[in-house]
């Protein structure tokens, strides 16, 4: 027979989420300061901790990052076309063979991305799947902007986006509905066994 803990699972081995690391650097946070010349500065302020100061210069395809903490990098950054004209930038990853396109660096003494770091998203480890999807549909509204309530058309979405959003949401809610149903066949299916078993009568 196994102790106290048989059978449960040891967490120390659990990898660490994205959602664990709340200093990251994110090309969105710094959209319309990356002009060559520019000086960032930003603070980073946690609990029971001394606050983390950054000072980035930005260049001519790269950054100069400089850490309160002695930890000085540099990122260079990449652009891709968009379909309407101008561009989107991407850091790339400075990880010893690494070279990632990505949208956001964690900050873990260095910078690094989530691959080198070995980060998870914490949505990936919800096994309901009544919740992931409520998750999913929250992302969208939040994503575009969308009042969860009054499901109107923000003044500067195109109308193509519109209906493309809203039908992605209505999949998502009808898949919601569907797991709704299926879990109270199962609850209801079980509370029958339970009744027949102990000979429970209502």
């Amino acid at each position: 027979m196994g102790g106290i803990t048989s059978g449960r699972r040891r967490l120390k081995n659990r990898r660490k989420r994205v959602e664990d690391y709340p200093i990251r650097l994110s090309v969105k946070e710094l959209n319309g300061k990356l002009w060559q010349g520019a000086v960032i500065r930003s603070t980073w302020r946690l609990r029971n901790r001394e606050p983390i100061e950054f000072m980035i210069r930005v260049y001519d395809g790269f950054l100069s990052i400089d850490c309160s903490n002695g930890h000085s990098t540099f990122i260079e950054l990449d652009r891709t076309p968009c379909h309407f004209g101008m561009h989107r930038t991407w850091f790339r990853c400075p990880g010893e063979d690494c070279g990632r396109r990505v949208m956001h660096l964690y900050f873990n003494g260095r910078l690094r991305c989530r691959h080198c770091l070995d980060l998870t998203y914490q949505s990936r480890h919800i096994k309901n799947r009544f919740i992931s999807l409520q998750m999913k549909i929250l992302s969208l509204h939040s994503k575009y902007g969308l009042d969860p309530d009054d499901f109107k058309k923000p003044k500067w979405m195109h109308w193509q986006t519109y209906f493309t959003v809203g039908f992605h949401l209505n999949d998502l809610y009808e898949a919601q509905l569907d797991t709704a149903i299926l879990e109270l066949e199962k609850d209801l299916a079980r509370s029958e066994y339970f009744m027949k078993r102990y000979g429970v009568s209502i």
